[in-house]
């Protein structure tokens, strides 16, 4: 099945210079752009709209639109290289946010490519604000078709990948540390289900209090995507399962976006909040949960992040595999794949 958006975004960034690529599965299509290494859209047969959030001015190949949606690689700790100063990040965190170009859209270019597979390079250099220390390293980004949840049933759609994402140190000033955080931007609406071992103890709050937007029970934390307040919350290694899931609900049926990562407990984790001290270098979390405030053209995030690298220790180089399955179909089904997938109840909140 082919539908409109998709190919007119194909079309669009293709006229923009952006490189888009195609992996075809048997249930849908992911388009991937050597720009920012960057997957912009999940097509999946039979939903009528991208299974992740994009902009859709991007749909125009005139669009200089600031922000763009899809699954990308960021760079922790955001206290370090998305503001120029801590106290800029305290006084006015949305207003005095920047996206170093380093980052985003980085200078990635095509290392590997078949029909399955497709593999992104570049070289960053970051500079921590909170200490002046700068890192040099390698990054390499790839994407690959997985196989699909077994024993589905024939109504579900499902499309399946791996993402691959590795940093090497090659320079830089001691104690400098940078780690690969995955964030996929979400359209608004559903409930990211973050499943945990017991009852979860320890949920950080990164800016705005979560008020009636996040729920805790035995089996897991529930976070609600609305796009009306800037949230953002994060579970350390010890408490997640490392997977999670963003059930949402559409005129047609439900999609929801499965995604297993790895949880390494006592390695290297560098998020940390704005209000932490400066001197904290070091973070818990592995899972984070964002909600934008961005007025009607708004979305969400499910992020994870992999250990840091950090000048001066070893190992010089760390990556991380996470797979994604992307299902849409009836809401009955799609509720007990995803039930039997995470181990707690799918609803909204």
């Amino acid at each position: 099945m082919t539908t409109g958006w998709f190919d007119r975004l194909h079309t669009a960034l293709n006229a923009r210079g952006w490189k888009p690529s195609i992996l075809q599965t048997r249930s849908g299509r992911l388009l991937i752009t050597e720009h920012n290494a960057r997957l912009f859209a999940i097509e999946i047969d039979g939903l009528d709209h991208n299974a992740l959030w994009h902009d859709p001015t991007h749909e125009n190949p005139k669009s200089n639109a600031a922000l763009i949606g899809g699954d990308r690689l960021w760079i922790a700790p955001e206290v370090a290289y998305y503001w120029d100063s801590l106290e800029l990040a305290r006084q006015d965190p949305g207003g005095n946010a920047r996206n170093p170009p380093q980052v985003d859209p980085g200078h990635y270019t095509t290392t590997h490519t078949t029909d399955q597979t497709l593999s992104y390079h570049a070289t960053v250099e970051l500079t921590d604000s909170r200490v002046d220390k700068s890192i040099r390293f390698e990054v390499q980004r790839s994407f690959r078709v997985a196989q699909s949840l077994p024993t589905l049933p024939p109504e579900v759609r499902c499309l399946s990948f791996a993402l691959d994402n590795q940093l090497t140190l090659t320079a830089g000033d001691d104690g400098a540390l940078a780690g690969g955080w995955s964030i996929s931007q979400l359209p608004t609406g559903g409930t990211l289900h973050c499943p945990t071992h017991g009852r979860a103890t320890s949920v950080t709050s990164y800016y705005d209090p979560f008020q009636d937007r996040v729920e805790i029970d035995d089996t897991g934390v529930r976070f609600r995507i609305d796009g009306q307040a800037k949230v953002k919350m994060g579970l350390p290694a010890e408490t997640t399962t490392g997977r999670m899931g963003y059930y949402r609900e559409t005129g047609s049926g439900a999609v929801l976006l499965l995604r297993a990562f790895p949880t390494l407990p006592g390695e290297p984790y560098v998020d940390v909040p704005i209000a932490a001290p400066a001197d904290q270098r070091y973070g818990t979390d592995v899972l984070q949960a964002y909600n934008h405030d961005g007025g009607p053209n708004t979305f969400g995030e499910m992020e994870y992040h992999d250990p840091a690298i950090i000048v001066g220790t070893q190992p010089q180089s760390r990556s991380g595999t996470s797979v994604t399955h992307a299902l849409f179909g009836p809401v009955d089904q799609i509720k007990a794949v995803g039930e039997t997938f995470l181990g707690m109840k799918l609803r909204l909140i």
